[in-house]
């Protein structure tokens, strides 16, 4: 069963890994250092969890009422499935923003 939830420290080792399943055009630039800062508020950062594993997660940050998407991936084998899109809404929704941006 899919499991939308606010990412936690002890999922850096599985969001890094799920980052480099991707091939080099496609994963974010994605450090151990970018994650710290950017769960500092942890209603902008989401996993999705299925049978304990990590499947997908979204990095923002809040600008106002903007929600600033810094880095979204979901593995390869749920592409389509409309996991990131439903990690978005949790974030718009905890954190209260009114417009998403990808930078």
């Amino acid at each position: 069963m899919l499991k939308l939830r606010r990412f936690k420290q002890e999922d850096m080792k599985a969001v890094l890994k799920l980052n480099e399943n991707f091939p080099p055009r496609s994963r974010s630039k994605l450090t151990q250092a970018q994650i710290k800062e950017w769960s500092s508020n942890p209603d902008a950062c989401w996993v999705a969890e299925e049978e304990g594993r990590i499947i997908a997660f979204v990095f923002g940050e809040v600008k106002g009422t903007r929600y600033v998407v810094h880095s979204a991936q979901v593995s390869l084998e749920r592409i389509g499935e409309g996991i990131l899109a439903k990690l978005l809404d949790k974030a718009i929704a905890s954190t209260k923003c009114k417009l998403v941006v990808k930078l």
